[in-house]
C-alpha cells in the first residue's frame, strides 16, 4: 500500500469511528486517480483574499475543504506523494469567523526547506501569516491532526499522540532549527 492510500485509510477510519460522536460532517476528502494526492473533491488552488472572512466564504461556497466539525469548523487536508515519500502537505483549521478562534495551518515541504528559515515541518498561525513560521518537530497523519483539533475545541481529552501516526522528526531529517513545537507521543 502506498503512503497516500495509508493516509486515506487513516482519515477514513477516523471519520467512520468519530463522525457521530463529534458531529463530523461533509466528508469531501478523496485521493487522485493515480493515488499520489490526498485532497478534497474539486480541489482548486488556494485563493488569497484580503480578509479571513472573504477566504472562509470562498472555501464554503466552493466546497474547498475535506470535512466539517459541528458546522463551526472546516478542515482542509492535502498530502502529495512523489515516488515513495510525502513531499508536501497542508493541514488547515478554519473556524467560522464568528468564533473567537484563529485560523492555523501545519505545512510540510521537504522540497523547498531551508535550515532555520523554512523547515520541512512548520505551523502558521493566523490568516496571511506565511512569513511567520514555527517549526514542528513532527508532522501528523490526518487522525492525529483531527485529535489535536478536537482537543482544542474541548471535545476530547487525551494525554499523548500515537507515535506511529507521525512522520519522522526534524532531527531524523538532519535539519537545523532554533525552536519547535512538539507533540507528546506514546
Amino acid at each position: 500500500m502506498n503512503i497516500i492510500n495509508a493516509l486515506f485509510q487513516d482519515l477514513n477510519v477516523f471519520y467512520i469511528s468519530n463522525n457521530e460522536k463529534f458531529s463530523i460532517t461533509n466528508p469531501l476528502y478523496t485521493q487522485t486517480n493515480n493515488s499520489e494526492i490526498l485532497t478534497w473533491y474539486n480541489y482548486q488552488t488556494k485563493q488569497y483574499f484580503y480578509t479571513y472572512d472573504e477566504y472562509y466564504s470562498w472555501v464554503v461556497n466552493n466546497l474547498q475543504y475535506s470535512l466539517a466539525i459541528d458546522n463551526k469548523v472546516l478542515i482542509q487536508m492535502y498530502y502529495v506523494q512523489k515516488e515513495k515519500n510525502i513531499t508536501q502537505a497542508s493541514l488547515s483549521f478554519l473556524p467560522h469567523p464568528d468564533l473567537l478562534m484563529s485560523y492555523f495551518r501545519f505545512d510540510m515541504d521537504t522540497i523547498s526547506c531551508k535550515d532555520y528559515y523554512h523547515n520541512s515541518y512548520h505551523a502558521n498561525f493566523g490568516y496571511r501569516s506565511d512569513d511567520i513560521r514555527f517549526s514542528l518537530n513532527r508532522f501528523p497523519h490526518p487522525s492525529e491532526f483531527l485529535r489535536f483539533v478536537l482537543f482544542l475545541l474541548g471535545y476530547e481529552e487525551f494525554k499523548a499522540f500515537n507515535r506511529k501516526r507521525f512522520f519522522e522528526d526534524l532531527n531524523s531529517l538532519g535539519e537545523q532549527y532554533s525552536h519547535n513545537f512538539d507533540f507528546t507521543l506514546t
